[in-house]
């Protein structure tokens, strides 16, 4: 009985770190490309691939036509930013092992299916689940801070 609420817990914590992720790295992403000849847009296209969302809306359209600009500039920042890559990669897996424990295998399936995972290759180790928001609040405060910096 114990065993299941302390993974009950371990699990809310994941998926509240999965969250924080997400968001993050969204608005990260928008800001960081809010000066692209097309705008905020581009950044979140590419945030959406960071995360393995499937795109929707305008973002899917701008997407389909805009598919070698995006995919170039994702391997671009994953080339570079080794801690990106990181977090990106960790998003993406604990997302599909959400997917996979409530038992929504096609999902599961989907997402590991994306081009992320089959280039870098699925994380060696899962963080636990503070360290992970703790590695995503840093890097977010880091580059948060660089892009002040950068308008000044």
């Amino acid at each position: 009985m114990f065993d299941f609420i302390r993974d009950y817990k371990r699990g809310k914590a994941y998926m509240q770190a999965l969250q924080f992720a997400m968001y993050g790295i969204v608005c990260l992403m928008g800001e960081a490309y809010r000066l692209h000849r097309d705008g905020k847009i581009f950044g979140f296209a590419i945030a959406d691939c960071l995360i393995g969302e499937d795109a929707e809306g305008k973002i899917q359209e701008y997407r389909l036509n805009h598919t070698d600009e995006i995919k170039s500039e994702v391997d671009r920042l994953l080339t570079e930013d080794e801690e990106l890559r990181k977090i990106a990669l960790l998003t993406i897996f604990i997302k599909a092992i959400n997917y996979r424990a409530h038992g929504s295998k096609e999902d599961y399936d989907r997402v590991l299916s994306c081009g992320l995972i089959k280039q870098w290759g699925i994380p060696r180790a899962l963080p636990d689940p503070d360290e992970f928001q703790g590695m995503v609040e840093s890097y977010i405060s880091k580059h948060s801070q660089n892009q002040d910096a950068r308008r000044q």
